[in-house]
């Protein structure tokens, strides 16, 4: 007799030949079912929101980068708003020169204002960047108890089974396979949170210090602003001396 590519031949001395059946990792997501699916569907969102995530936190608001950005700006003289919206276009997803931008919009009204503007464009920012994190929390709090869902109607099924069956011997060997069988949604909504969990906690630790930041950097960009006349340009100087001039 043919054995399956599953099955494992075991033969000793002296006893009859026992057939062990091994399923493989794909046979058991398979009897997973329509869990199993939901759970797959579930992973493949949570890992690329997560990644999307990391990209935006890590990558985009990048301290040295914001400070590149400082330094571009004293560069740029009575040209930084225009270095600003710059920066705004090569780093669309940074907050940093969002937050640069709105203090620029309130330079005219002095630096009282433009430090209001940077705490408040700075409180949007930061809390724009914690919602970002909500999905993974959802995938979170959704995965383990879709595996649990999915064990409790497996071994509901085995139970019926088990009590449907009308074998005098083997009832205990029937009831442990369908059990194990049932356990892999819940081990399988385990493997999709835990990771998914580390990766909420440092996006969220690293959105945390975005504050100590996005302060020390903010003062920077103030005194940048006030140490140069902001707004004033060629054509106002020229005014301003032929004035002088005819007085």
């Amino acid at each position: 007799t043919n054995a399956s590519p599953a099955s494992e031949i075991v033969k000793e001395p002296g006893t009859e030949t026992e057939t062990k059946t091994v399923k493989s990792m794909w046979d058991l997501v398979r009897v997973g079912g329509a869990v199993m699916w939901a759970l797959g569907t579930l992973a493949l969102y949570g890992f690329y929101t997560a990644g999307a995530q990391i990209y935006v936190i890590l990558f985009s608001n990048d301290r040295d980068k914001d400070k590149k950005f400082l330094e571009d700006v004293v560069a740029a003289g009575e040209s930084a708003g225009e270095q600003v919206e710059a920066e705004i276009q090569k780093r669309d997803k940074a907050a940093f020169p969002r937050v640069c931008e709105a203090a620029l919009g309130e330079s005219h009204h002095g630096k009282a204002a433009m430090e209001e503007a940077l705490v408040q464009e700075g409180a949007m920012q930061l809390g724009a960047l914690k919602r970002g994190l909500r999905p993974l929390q959802i995938v979170i709090a959704v995965a383990p108890l879709l595996g649990l869902l999915g064990t409790v109607y497996g071994m509901i099924e085995a139970f019926q089974t088990t009590a449907a069956s009308t074998a005098a011997t083997g009832k205990a060997e029937q009831l442990a396979n369908g059990i194990y069988e049932a356990l892999v949604t819940t081990a399988t909504g385990l493997t999709i949170a835990i990771p998914i969990m580390v990766v909420h906690y440092m996006l969220n630790a690293k959105i945390d210090s975005f504050v100590d930041d996005f302060t020390q950097l903010g003062e920077e960009f103030l005194d940048i602003c006030h140490q140069k006349p902001t707004g004033t340009t060629a054509a106002d100087k020229s005014e301003v001396s032929k004035t002088v001039s005819t007085e």
